[in-house]
Formats: structure tokens, C-alpha cells, sequence
């Protein structure tokens, strides 16, 4: 249409285009933070539960981290630096869902990859 000549060009549509882009820029970030946050959390929770449910035991991500402490710390199956990974990630993907995080350096969402590749790799 603007090349057509329907839409003249003017300092109003301008300022509509850069709020746009300004907006898709800023849900662009929140998107990719939530989802480094969403997938590290799963993946060393959803790791951490099938590890105590192997051994019978049934929780829920907010009490994941009592029980690997009594189930797999305490019996030397785990070590607490990787029991406290779970309660990390879990507050960090609250913390990102809640607004309270809005960024993450690019060697921050490294650990958490390399930490839940860790954890898979010792649950498995």
C-alpha cells in the first residue's frame, strides 16, 4: 500500500514502527530467557524425579529438593552441590516467570546448559 501511495509516510507511522520493533525486540528477549530458564529447569527436574522415582519415591518440584537431600545426598548417591543446582534452577525459572530476571549473560545461560547436561548425564 505505501508503495501503491495509499499510506503516506509521516513522523506518527514512523513512531508506530520503532514502538513496534521496540516491543517485538523486548518479547524477543523475554521469550528466549523464559525458555533457557523453562528448558534447563525441566530438564534437571524432570531428571531429579525420575531419579527418586526409581527408587519409589513421588514428589513435586516444590518439594524436589528436601528429598533429593534425604534420599540421595544423605545416602551419597548425589552430591549436595548438584542437590543445590535443583533448588537454583527452580527459583531462577520462578524468578524469570515473575519478571524479577529480565537478563542472563550468555555465560550464565552456559552454566545452566552444562550443569543440566551434567545432571542428565549423572542421572543416567
Amino acid at each position: 500500500m505505501f508503495r501503491l501511495g495509499v499510506f503516506k509516510p509521516d513522523e506518527k507511522a514512523a513512531w508506530e514502527l520503532f514502538e513496534k520493533a521496540s516491543k517485538k525486540f523486548i518479547e524477543t528477549k523475554r521469550v528466549k530467557l523464559l525458555l533457557v530458564a523453562d528448558s534447563c529447569c525441566n530438564a534437571i527436574i524432570n531428571s531429579a524425579m525420575a531419579l527418586l522415582m526409581k527408587l519409589g519415591i513421588k514428589t513435586t518440584p516444590e518439594k524436589i529438593y528436601g528429598e533429593i537431600v534425604r534420599n540421595l545426598v544423605d545416602r551419597r548417591i548425589l552430591d549436595r552441590e548438584m542437590a543445590e543446582w535443583v533448588e537454583e534452577i527452580r527459583r531462577l525459572r520462578k524468578s524469570v516467570e515473575r519478571g524479577e530476571i529480565r537478563e542472563l549473560t550468555g555465560e550464565e545461560i552456559d552454566l545452566w546448559i552444562n550443569r543440566a547436561d551434567t545432571f542428565i548425564s549423572k542421572d543416567s
